[in-house]
Parts: C-alpha cells; sequence; structure tokens
C-alpha cells in the first residue's frame, strides 16, 4: 500500500453558474415523475394509484405511491399493498419533518423512494432496504440525524445529497449495482469514518464527502474509472471567497487519513497523486486489489527490535548494519523516526555499528538464560544518583 503524505492540498471550486454547468449530472430518472393519480386514504397514510406510462416510469404505473403519512408512531411499517395494489414509491416529502419515527419497516414491494421522503426525521435511526429498491431520489434522508447506518443493498440509481448532514453514520459502502454515486451523497455526514466503493462503481460525483472530518479509510474499487476533482475529503472549514473569481477555496485535509486503497493503474491512483494523498516513491509497491485483506502493520515498539518482529535477536543487528552501511555510502535512510529510537540502543542519536553491536549483546545473554538490560539504563542510574547524591 502506497505511504500516505500528511498535507493540506488546496482546491479552488468555481460555484458560478459555468462551474455548476461543467459537473456531471446524472440521469432524468432522479427527478421525480410527473404523476396523474387519484387520491385516497389508508389508515395514517394518504396514496395515491399512479398513472403513467412513460419510460422509464412503466414499472410503478397503476401502482401505490404513500403521499403523506400523518401518524405518530416511533415505528412505522409501510403496507405492501391498499386494496390488493401493491405500494411501490414513497412519494415526495411524505415522511419530511416528521420527529416521532425512529424505524421504518419496507415492504418488499418498494421500487422507489422520492425526493425528500424522509428529510429531516431527526429521530429516525433504522430503516431497511428490500432488494425490490433501485432509485433514491435527491435529498431523501438528509439530516436524519441519528440515522445509525445506511444499507444501500440492490440501489442502481440515486439522487444528489440523499444522506446529507446524517451525524451518526460512521460507515458506508456503495454497491457495485449503483454506477454512479450522486453528488454530496455523504457531505456533512461528520462521523463518517470508513468508506468502501465496491467493484462495480465507476463514477463518484462531486462532493461525494465533503466536510467529513472523522474520515479514516477509503477503498476504491478498480472499476471506477472517473472521480470528480471534489468528490473527497473536501472539507468546508477553512474556506475564503475569491471575489474575483466568484469561487471558493477549499482545503483538501487528509490529516486524519489512514488509509487510502486502491487497484494500481487506476482513476483512484491517479485521483490519489493528483491530489496528495498518496505519495510515489522509488521502488516497488503494494496496493489494494479488489478488497483483499489489508496486511497488518508492522508494530515497532521494543527497544532494540527495528525489524518489528516483537523479538530481539541477531536479524535486528544486520538491519541495523545494513542500514549503517547504506547511510554510510550517501544512499537514502529507509528507517523511519520510530525504527531509529528504537535501534539507537545506546542512546547516542546515531544509529551505527556500536547499537548492532550492543544488540547482538543482549541477545547472546537472552539465549543463555539472563535477564539483559540495555546499558543506556545503567547510564540514567548514574546520572540519576549524581544528581541526588
Amino acid at each position: 500500500m502506497k505511504i500516505l503524505k500528511k498535507a493540506a492540498v488546496i482546491l479552488t471550486a468555481a460555484l458560478t453558474m459555468g462551474g455548476i454547468a461543467n459537473m456531471p449530472i446524472i440521469q432524468n430518472v432522479i427527478t421525480n415523475p410527473t404523476l396523474n393519480a387519484s387520491a385516497g386514504y389508508y389508515g395514517d397514510f394518504e396514496y395515491s394509484i399512479i398513472e403513467i406510462t412513460d419510460t422509464p416510469y412503466k414499472a410503478i404505473n397503476g401502482t401505490c405511491v404513500i403521499t403523506k403519512y400523518s401518524g405518530t408512531a416511533e415505528t412505522v411499517t409501510i403496507p405492501s399493498t391498499i386494496n390488493g395494489i401493491k405500494v411501490c414509491v414513497i412519494g415526495d416529502s411524505a415522511f419530511k419533518g416528521n420527529t416521532k419515527v425512529k424505524k421504518v419497516i419496507l415492504p418488499d414491494t418498494i421500487i422507489d423512494l422520492q425526493s425528500s421522503a424522509f428529510h429531516g426525521c431527526t429521530n429516525l435511526e433504522t430503516i431497511n432496504t428490500p432488494d425490490s429498491l433501485k432509485v433514491i431520489r435527491s435529498y431523501c434522508f438528509e439530516n436524519c440525524s441519528k440515522l445509525k447506518s445506511f444499507n444501500f443493498n440492490k440501489v442502481e440509481i440515486i439522487g444528489w445529497n440523499i444522506l446529507k448532514s446524517c451525524k451518526s453514520i460512521t460507515e458506508a459502502y456503495i454497491p457495485g449495482t449503483l454506477k454512479r454515486v450522486g453528488i454530496g451523497t455523504f457531505e456533512q455526514c461528520t462521523n463518517l469514518k470508513t468508506l468502501t466503493f465496491a467493484e462495480g462503481v465507476e463514477i463518484i460525483e462531486a462532493y461525494v464527502a465533503l466536510d467529513t472530518p472523522a474520515l479514516e479509510k477509503i477503498t476504491i474499487a478498480g472499476s471506477v474509472k472517473e472521480i470528480s476533482d471534489f468528490a473527497l475529503c473536501l472539507a468546508t472549514y477553512n474556506y475564503k471567497i475569491d471575489e474575483n473569481t466568484s469561487g471558493t477555496t477549499y482545503v483538501l485535509s487528509i490529516d486524519n487519513l489512514k488509509e487510502y486503497n486502491f487497484v494500481e493503474g487506476s482513476a483512484a491512483e491517479q485521483y490519489g497523486i493528483d491530489k496528495g494523498i498518496i505519495e510515489v516513491f522509488e521502488g516497488e509497491f503494494s496496493y489494494e486489489n479488489n478488497f483483499a485483506p489489508i496486511t497488518p502493520p508492522t508494530i515497532y515498539n521494543k527497544v532494540g527490535d527495528p525489524n518489528g518482529s516483537g523479538a530481539v535477536d541477531a536479524s535486528d543487528a544486520s538491519v541495523v548494519l545494513a542500514e549503517y552501511s547504506a547511510v554510510q555510502t550517501g544512499k537514502k535512510e529507509t528507517f523511519t523516526e520510530i525504527q531509529k529510537r528504537i535501534a539507537d540502543v545506546n542512546r547516542d542519536g546515531v544509529v551505527d555499528a556500536v547499537d548492532a553491536s550492543e544488540i547482538l549483546r543482549y541477545y547472546a545473554e537472552i539465549s543463555t538464560g539472563k535477564n539483559p538490560t540495555w546499558s543506556y539504563t545503567a547510564d540514567i542510574g548514574n546520572k540519576f544518583s549524581n544528581l541526588t547524591g
């Protein structure tokens, strides 16, 4: 996996009409269709029978759309049929602003969640996504601040900002059925830590992860071929208005990012290079390949163990000598700061042959059953005695 470069990259987004016009636009299917329908009531639900035959809406013609919910229940179960007719759509703003509902159970007949259907349901915690659900339109769950998780399941099309400001979501997995991830999908999801785009996803649009300061891990499959300049890790804080261009300057903050997983030669790799998320270095490197298990990182936490094996032995001395020899001949050092502190066992500020010799001495005493100490610890004791004597 490539090394993360901790830095801030400045990006300027033109918010003029010309700038917006150049953004990729999702197919018109994200907008709610104009419906000719008859109205009715079923308990706390208002509904209509859809009368439309235009492509691509033929699948919902003759079915029920829930146009409004007026109840106060904490758990709401959407009926699968009303008077024998399938319920396939939750209509525009049907639950908008409902602060009572905590759980919604959708039947396996639901195909379409229309714009702002659950917008501002600030106490909504859970909602299922049946296999039948294919379309989620713009702003559907915006400001559902207690929604803990969301499973896209087999959703194929989404609109803009569908999960904006869902501040309780910590993990997100985008399945391959969703070819295009819409603008602002996770915008202001301030506790989002893990974001995965699975094999089959092709386009990641602008502002998908705008203002997500907790984001620690991003994994992007090789199938992704297009990533907007303003797609990932953008933060709205520290911005300023450029009066000359009428644009906004954002800071691409990756200080909190611990993993950026990608496929070699992919759009994700190029995006990471262009935006400073990953650092290219000489020699061979490894990378994530379609979500192969990540090799656990080497933990350097034992004095005299610069190779991170968990034990002090002759191989550590060899590693120190190799590093020392390389540096002496003008080659670039490879030890990290942590490794250097661990390898400098005599605490003289340099890693050299003396440290290798001390590591071998320590290892020899361990091998003969002794309980050795590092020489610098004795020095510390002597210095302390001199100060207090």
